[in-house]
């Protein structure tokens, strides 16, 4: 390391700025806003370094984020309506619901079940298949 002037550093974002934020002393970097995954999968931040004479040199910051389960299920429908004639039989299938995990990275499975609107028990649903 230089002695003197030209041994003070000083450290600066000169793009990619939005998401990091970086101590002109230390060169610590932070986080100025949460990352998503589902948003952005990486992100990067170039980072200059100057010393006390002028030199400088830069480097690039690259984030890869590892995704969470932060996002619900979606539905490939919003609302299913079906019609069915009074007489078909016990059992018979009425509509399939087919969903997928809100979470890109994560791929975790989708569990359906029936949470309101069927006091009699007149409908049932398979767990796994919708």
């Amino acid at each position: 390391p230089d002695s003197g002037p030209g041994g003070a550093y000083q450290f600066s974002c000169a793009g990619g700025c939005d998401w990091f934020d970086i101590d002109p002393v230390s060169g610590l970097i932070l986080l100025s806003r949460p990352l998503d995954y589902e948003f952005l999968p990486s992100y990067w931040m170039l980072i200059n370094c100057t010393d006390g004479g002028g030199r400088h040199s830069a480097t690039i910051l690259l984030v890869h984020v590892r995704d969470t389960e932060d996002e619900p299920p979606v539905f490939e429908v919003g609302t299913y309506e079906v019609t069915v004639q009074e007489d078909v039989p016990v059992g018979f299938s009425v509509v399939t619901a087919a969903a997928v995990d809100g979470d890109r990275g994560v791929g975790n499975p989708v569990i359906f079940s029936i949470t309101d609107g069927n006091d009699g028990n007149f409908f049932t649903i398979n767990s796994t298949t919708g």
